[in-house]
């Protein structure tokens, strides 16, 4: 018996303002709020009424596969940019049972397995007010043609070209916020009675890889340049929850008799190298290496659990700050009574 569920989640949500104040710095802000939410139950059952008579081998699996991502993005880049805030949540709850209450006699092997295998859970959250680098020049090879359109749309109306405004204030601010609670049970039930001449197997799994909560929150300014803001506040905060319970149970009063009885309980959650780990040939360390154009965020992001960034530019004033709060609670437990 195989009871077995694939989660395959993505949510996005991307905005940018890319309006020019004119004056008007409220007409340049906005928001992004992305939200992942799982519920999920992954059940394999064998009830105590159940007489089960047989001379080959018995498996009870729970197996459930999960790839989850979430991401809100808000960026405000045009002349006199306000900023905005971004909140990316995730809520994820799973349980995956199998649980074996019936007695059995005459059977070989009886395998009772419950498994969960996490491939990815990454929550990511980022907000940018003014310009980078790369939309500095995109605006710029956009700019290029103002000239021209605004010559061929003077010979049919009037044309004001925009000016540019300078931000007064500039705002950047995200939050990155994770519940979630996995939990992997395998079991043999009370009083049960086992008669095997073979061996019985009874295993709980837990693996989560890519595990990633990532923040980041920037604010940009040009310090004699056309886009120049006097005050900025900058804050990233991240916060995760992280609770996972992975157990290999025997009721009380259960008997069993076998010629090996193994018993284990297992949660891996190992550190991500984001692929540097992984190469079959130079290319590949090439487009490693390549990725590191955003150092030193971007790579601390990779290899970080958790990872709160923020950054600030301005003429008069600049206040940044990061919080990051993680609470990983980890229970394992095998019992045989």
């Amino acid at each position: 018996l195989q009871a077995h569920s694939q989660n395959t989640l993505t949510v996005e949500s991307e905005a940018t303002n890319g309006h020019d104040a004119e004056g008007k710095q409220a007409t340049t802000t906005g928001f992004a709020f992305a939200m992942a939410n799982t519920g999920l139950t992954t059940s394999a059952k064998v009830n105590s009424g159940a007489l089960l008579n047989t001379r080959g081998d018995v498996s009870l699996l729970a197996l459930t596969e999960q790839a989850i991502r979430n991401k809100a993005v808000f960026k405000s880049l045009g002349n006199g940019a306000a900023g905005g805030a971004v909140l990316a949540l995730s809520v994820l709850n799973s349980n995956t049972q199998a649980a074996f209450n019936a007695n059995l006699s005459g059977a070989r092997h009886l395998d009772v397995s419950a498994t969960n295998l996490i491939s990815r859970q990454q929550n990511e959250a980022t907000s940018q007010a003014g310009k980078g680098l790369a939309d500095f020049l995109k605006f710029r090879a956009i700019g290029t043609v103002d000239p021209i359109k605004n010559y061929v749309l003077s010979k049919f109306k009037d044309v004001n070209p925009t000016q540019p405004t300078d931000s007064k204030f500039r705002l950047a601010a995200s939050l990155g916020l994770v519940v979630s609670d996995q939990q992997a049970e395998a079991s043999i039930g009370q009083s049960t009675q086992l008669n095997l001449s073979g061996n019985l197997g009874l295993t709980a799994l837990q693996e989560i890889r890519e595990l990633h909560n990532l923040v980041n929150s920037t604010v940009n300014g040009s310090k004699r340049g056309s886009d120049q803001n006097d005050y900025s506040l900058s804050m990233a905060v991240a916060i995760a929850t992280l609770n996972q319970g992975t157990r290999a149970l025997v009721g009380d009063g259960a008997q069993i008799s076998a010629q090996r009885i193994g018993l284990g309980a297992q949660y891996i959650q190992p550190l991500s190298l984001g692929g540097f780990d992984r190469w079959s040939s130079l290319s590949d360390i090439g487009k490693n290496m390549m990725s590191l154009g955003g150092w030193p965020s971007d790579l601390a992001g990779k290899f970080s659990t958790q990872y709160a960034d923020s950054q600030g530019t301005s003429d008069e004033l600049a206040i940044t700050g990061s919080i990051s709060v993680l609470t990983n609670l980890i229970e394992n437990i095998v019992t045989g009574k």
